[in-house]
Formats: C-alpha cells, sequence, structure tokens
C-alpha cells in the first residue's frame, strides 16, 4: 500500500540526506557466531563478519569475510543454515581478517540490529 508523501515528509527526508552527506561514514554491520553457551564457553567464536561501508559523498564498499575457528558451527547457533564446516573450508585467520575489518570500519559510526547488546561487546 503506497501512502501520500507530506511536505513533512519530504522535509525529513530532505533533511537526512543533509546530514548524511556532511556527517562521518556509516557502516552497516553483522556478525555470525557459534552462540552462546550458557554452561561452558564464555564467548562465543565470531566465524563471519560483514558489513556495508557508506560515506557522505554515496559511495559504497562491502566486505565479507569468514573466520576459520578451529571447529564446526554448532548445529544450535546455525540458524543461517549453512555448511557446519564453511569456516574450516574457505575461513581466513582471526589474525588476517579483524585488522581489515577494523581498517574497513575506522572513523566510521557503526549501525546494526542489536549491535549494542550483542556485536559490539563480542567484537571488543
Amino acid at each position: 500500500m503506497r501512502r501520500d508523501t507530506t511536505d513533512q515528509d519530504r522535509a525529513y527526508r530532505a533533511h537526512a540526506r543533509r546530514v548524511i552527506a556532511t556527517g562521518p561514514a556509516l557502516v552497516f554491520y553483522d556478525i555470525e557466531t557459534t552462540g552462546i553457551d550458557r554452561i561452558g564457553d564464555p564467548a562465543p567464536l565470531i566465524w563471519d563478519l560483514a558489513a556495508i561501508r557508506r560515506e557522505p559523498d554515496g559511495r559504497r564498499t562491502e566486505t565479507e569475510r569468514v573466520i576459520e575457528i578451529g571447529c564446526p558451527i554448532p548445529s544450535a547457533a546455525n540458524i543461517a543454515g549453512v555448511d557446519p564446516e564453511l569456516p574450516a573450508k574457505i575461513g581466513r585467520p582471526a589474525a588476517e581478517v579483524l585488522p581489515r575489518f577494523g581498517a574497513h570500519i575506522a572513523g566510521a559510526v557503526l549501525v546494526g540490529h542489536n549491535i549494542v547488546a550483542f556485536d559490539n561487546p563480542i567484537m571488543a
């Protein structure tokens, strides 16, 4: 269902475009992990990092990296339904992936779903 655009909607969108065009870069990112084991392992392992960086001038760069974690993805954490052996098959060492990812997000405002409660603490 399409709704009519009001003057207020147009003004808000124009303001948002000006803020984005003059502000810092934005990075929309997400991680996939082995999940939180409430009994055993204290920290989930990151096996996938994905991000889209949008510069104020509109340029976009995307990155996705699979990290070798030394074990299959546990079935309980594999909500995406990927091959549990994917990190072993195509993953790169964290020591290689994380610095590159850090360079990709440097100086940007991080945006994502549930990043304050989950992703950011794990990335720290």
